[in-house]
């Protein structure tokens, strides 16, 4: 009887960490030649913001940022990092959210492509507002990125 206990509470117990992959395995494969490496960082969302993708080069960028970020951002080397913060509202509930990777466009060297993904995507809009909001540095090699795009899959 103990041994049945277990064995049950053990199946539940391994199945429970899979339930986030299975939800990310619903986003598309993006197809990324080039992947960039990138990690991501603390930011402050703000709720106010309109459709955002920016990115920051310098220095002097960083410093337009709230004071969070800018602590975050404090250690990146702009002659191989770069910044790029997404604040993207959306109008009902869209799941949760997920970087698929960054790329080099490959007609463009100096524009980056961002790819992210929902897991859910609403039937129609509707009252609820939630936000797609992540703050990355990305390493580079070469002349330095001048524009970036989001690529939503859901």
């Amino acid at each position: 009887m103990e041994r049945r206990v277990f064995l049950t509470s053990s199946g539940t117990a391994l199945t429970v960490p899979f339930i986030g992959c299975t939800a990310s395995l619903r986003c598309p494969d993006p197809d990324i030649e080039s992947p960039m490496e990138y990690e991501e960082f603390d930011f402050s969302a703000s709720l106010e913001a309109e459709d955002e993708v920016r990115l920051l080069t310098t220095p002097d960028d960083v410093e337009a940022e709230e004071r969070e970020t800018r602590q975050n951002l404090a250690e990146v080397d702009f002659d191989t990092q770069c910044a790029v913060i997404v604040e993207r509202p959306l109008r009902g509930d869209w799941g949760s959210h997920h970087i698929l990777g960054v790329e080099r466009d490959s007609d463009n060297n100096s524009l980056l492509r961002v790819h992210a993904c929902s897991t859910d995507r609403p039937d129609e809009p509707n009252d609820v507002q939630t936000y797609l909001s992540f703050g990355i540095i990305v390493d580079y090699t070469g002349n330095t990125p001048t524009d970036v795009t989001l690529r939503h899959h859901y």
